[in-house]
């Protein structure tokens, strides 16, 4: 989507904004289904590396798996990862403060 963007110039944010805007929509579906297969699968290594960069970007095997009708919608955390992230979070004092605010709310 980046590289339509850019054969797009325009000036300004509204151009900007209707630059990435037409370059979406110029996209097939299946390429924004990998890109947020990805990012979620790069999001739970992340989790696993407790919030470290130094991780292999995981291949999923995504064209095998839409071949197969298999293609996941999204992918799923384990409870174990879940309940450590969560401890991890609780020690942080910006997690304390916003969880303390959505329970006022």
């Amino acid at each position: 989507m980046q590289s339509l963007q850019h054969r797009l110039p325009r000036k300004g944010i509204a151009a900007l904004i209707a630059s990435v805007e037409e370059a979406f929509r110029g996209m097939k579906t299946d390429t924004v289904d990998n890109i947020f297969l990805s990012l979620q699968a790069c999001m739970l290594e992340i989790l696993r590396q407790k919030g470290g960069h130094l991780y292999k970007t995981p291949h999923l095997g995504k064209a095998k798996l839409r071949r197969a009708k298999r293609f996941p919608v999204s992918l799923s955390c384990s409870r174990d990862l879940y309940a450590i992230v969560l401890l991890r979070a609780a020690s942080h004092t910006a997690f304390r403060f916003f969880f303390h605010l959505t329970l006022s709310i």
